[in-house]
């Protein structure tokens, strides 16, 4: 019997920045494997964000989120950009 190397499922979430007011949408998205991965693009994500918007005060992220949603538009993960552990995990790499 032939047997195949098996792969985790994956699925695609997209990365939504929003504040209430505005939004900016991910149309391309990434795959992952699980929600621990989600978390830890989501972080990745955050401190991409940080260095390419170096001028931008804490008070410039106030009221924005981070949403992660799945392809269904599910919600799988919020983060709250001007909070403090979302400053403080999101600058480390």
């Amino acid at each position: 019997m032939q047997t195949f190397p098996t792969q985790s499922p994956t699925m695609r979430c997209f990365f939504h920045l929003v504040n209430g007011e505005q939004a900016i949408l991910d149309e391309v998205g990434i795959a992952v494997s699980n929600l621990e991965a989600v978390k830890a693009e989501a972080m990745s994500a955050i401190g991409e964000l940080r260095r390419e918007s170096e001028g931008m005060s804490n008070d410039d992220w106030k009221g924005w989120m981070l949403n992660v949603v799945c392809l269904e538009g599910n919600l799988l993960y919020s983060l709250d950009l001007d909070s403090d552990s979302a400053h403080d995990q999101g600058d480390r790499k």
